[in-house]
């Protein structure tokens, strides 16, 4: 069924798997959230505001 590979082996792959993802993506998403806390409350009202309308199919 796993070609030869035992589960040990593939649990083994999933934890380096995953944890080699959260060590590539952790640095953007800190960014990201810096990013929207220097910009304030102010802009993230704003975006949720022009979001709405499309989220419920309404054309402006």
């Amino acid at each position: 069924m796993f070609r030869g590979r035992g589960f040990p082996q593939l649990l083994l792959a999933a934890i380096l798997g995953v944890s080699s993802g959260v060590y590539v993506w952790k640095p953007v998403f800190q960014k990201e959230e810096a990013e929207r806390e220097e910009a304030g409350p102010a802009q993230k009202g704003e975006e949720r505001m022009e979001a709405g309308p499309a989220q419920k199919g309404e054309e402006r």
